[in-house]
């Protein structure tokens, strides 16, 4: 653990993985345009293949792959099971190598555009590999010590359907691996385990949970 506590911010920044959707635009011309509709900063981080795309082709309704390049997005709106709708702010969609995370990752930590953070890991590997392990607390503690403005941030465990346990069973030992950490109220609090294949259950989140 020693060695993880000396890993400095730079390494860190290029261990992080993300999708992320900047928030740009004007809030009020849009407010004043579509009183029913809310903009939603929205910025998805995570490990290599825990399904981030997956999270963000449901939002766009699209079969779009893995990123390995920037890729520019136009708001898009995503429709609530309540007849709202939630119109997630323009902005670039990053793949996971250093060279795109080292020039934009930490502005856009610190960016107040955002109103929400996902970040996507697999829970299987997260109890079954040591340094899946130490790798996704790393990028958390870094995500955790960079929200300055305390924005809500959301633990997606995915591959939750590898489990052979329950989910109870599988909260507790994920809360035993941070019980000593800063970072652990977030696996408390804001952890959600899922299965990211089932439409369904992505549905139920970003209705009742994510965009409420």
């Amino acid at each position: 653990m020693s060695l993880l506590k000396n890993i400095g911010e730079g390494f860190l920044l290029g261990l992080l993985s993300p999708i992320i959707l900047v928030g740009l635009g004007i809030a009020w011309l849009y407010e004043e345009i579509f009183p029913d509709k809310e903009r939603t900063g929205l910025a998805i981080f995570g490990m290599q293949e825990s399904g981030k795309t997956t999270i963000f082709n449901h939002l766009r309704n699209e079969n779009y792959g893995a990123g390995t390049t920037i890729r520019p997005l136009n708001e898009f709106e995503y429709k609530l099971e309540n007849g709202k709708t939630r119109l997630i702010k323009k902005g670039v969609d990053i793949g996971g190598g250093e060279e795109f995370i080292r020039k934009n990752y930490e502005p856009m930590l610190l960016d107040e555009n955002y109103d929400v953070y996902f970040f996507v890991f697999n829970s299987y590997k997260y109890l079954n590999e040591l340094k899946e392990q130490l790798d996704v607390d790393a990028r958390i503690q870094f995500i955790q010590k960079k929200n300055i403005n305390n924005k809500k941030i959301y633990l997606i465990g995915s591959y939750f359907d590898k489990f052979t346990i329950d989910e109870s069973n599988v909260r507790t030992l994920i809360r035993a691996k941070v019980k000593d950490k800063t970072y652990s109220s977030l696996f408390s609090e804001n952890l959600v385990l899922m299965d990211l294949t089932s439409k369904s259950i992505l549905t139920k989140f970003f209705n009742q949970k994510a965009f409420v």
